[in-house]
């Protein structure tokens, strides 16, 4: 069993924000109206309620598979930074396949957010919680969406003002039982 994201908030549909403050910070109408398209964006993801994880080796193959995924009613994905062919397949899948919500994962460095954001990602995961990419994800106004395996590790992450973590590895790590037990 893979749970892929874990949703901090309670209800399915999650608030907007129509203030200028946010997280305790007087933000300007623009990183505002970034707070609500990542918003969009993690209510997208909620929606369709899984992300398959692509580690795809050749960017040829990433539109066709794309395509697949949004016509079998998969309309995202995570592409994972664990192969060369990664920030190319982006591009290209968020360049000829716009219906797709493309992610990047396994984003361990700057760098990697800073190509990935490039390439035109809505989205960023890592697969462990490291506080200063995670920062750094944040103040480039994108959505980061850290691994975390503990209920430490996930206050963490909510206390530096972020909606969703990824539970990972869930399986390993208690899968829904440990959910369950966690949200009380």
């Amino acid at each position: 069993m893979h749970i892929p994201f874990f949703p901090t908030g309670k209800d399915k549909k999650l608030p907007k924000f129509n203030l200028l403050v946010y997280n305790k910070n007087i933000i300007s109408i623009d990183q505002e109206k970034e707070k609500i398209a990542m918003n969009d964006v993690i209510q997208k993801i909620y929606d369709i309620g899984i992300v398959p994880v692509i580690a795809i080796d050749d960017a040829d193959k990433a539109v066709p598979l794309a395509k697949a995924l949004v016509k079998g009613g998969l309309p995202a994905a995570e592409v994972t930074f664990r192969t060369a062919a990664a920030e190319e397949a982006i591009k290209r899948i968020v360049a000829e396949v716009p219906e797709m919500l493309v992610g990047a994962g396994t984003v361990l460095t700057k760098e990697q957010a800073d190509r990935a954001i490039a390439a035109g990602v809505k989205f960023i995961v890592s697969p462990g919680f490291n506080p200063e990419i995670t920062k750094y994800v944040i103040d480039k106004g994108m959505l980061m969406m850290p691994g975390t395996a503990t209920p430490g590790e996930m206050e963490q992450a909510m206390s530096m003002g972020l909606d969703v973590v990824k539970f990972f590895p869930a399986e390993q790590n208690g899968g829904v039982a440990k959910l369950k037990a966690v949200a009380g």
